[in-house]
């Protein structure tokens, strides 16, 4: 649910989609130099997806139905499919089973669910957020390029051949 009054699905940060407000300097990459050079970096084995895994495990076939009706019911609310998939995906890396079953329980394909596992591999949400902001920035300025605007009117200029 969105409890922070705001007009999109985003409700978080770091996000993939644009639309959140701009990073906070603490949640940026940095390297700060202090007595000696300190680096803010990702590590190189993270496990990302174990724990979950090992606690969808433990649970008893009754829980794990259970926590998947209750998850599907709240995922078949995302409207972003590409969001939805890149969810599922988590959940299938932290078990095959639970990926599968939530899958299905949402209606998605699983090929889809895999496809999205295989396209945000190693995809680092602030440096994708960066980009999209920076694509979107070029978009402009190309938009500018070819418009002119008048405070009252907006003609977009066809070159003549």
């Amino acid at each position: 649910m969105n409890f922070g009054q705001t007009s999109s699905d985003v409700n978080y940060e770091p996000s993939v989609h644009g639309g959140t407000a701009a990073p906070r300097h603490e949640a940026v990459y940095s390297q700060s130099p202090l007595i000696a050079k300190v680096q803010q970096q990702r590590i190189e084995k993270t496990l990302d997806f174990q724990q979950a895994g090992e606690l969808y495990r433990s649970f008893l076939p009754p829980m794990q139905a259970n926590l998947i009706a209750n998850l599907a019911g709240d995922l078949k609310q995302v409207r972003d499919r590409e969001t939805r998939l890149r969810l599922l995906s988590f959940f299938y890396q932290a078990d095959e089973s639970y990926g599968m079953q939530l899958s299905e329980a949402v209606g998605d394909r699983l090929e889809d669910v895999k496809a999205s596992m295989t396209a945000n591999q190693g995809v680092d949400p602030l440096r994708l957020q960066q980009f999209r902001r920076d694509v979107d920035e070029l978009r402009g300025l190309r938009h500018h390029k070819y418009t002119q605007t008048s405070p009252c009117e907006h003609q977009v200029f066809q070159p003549t051949a």
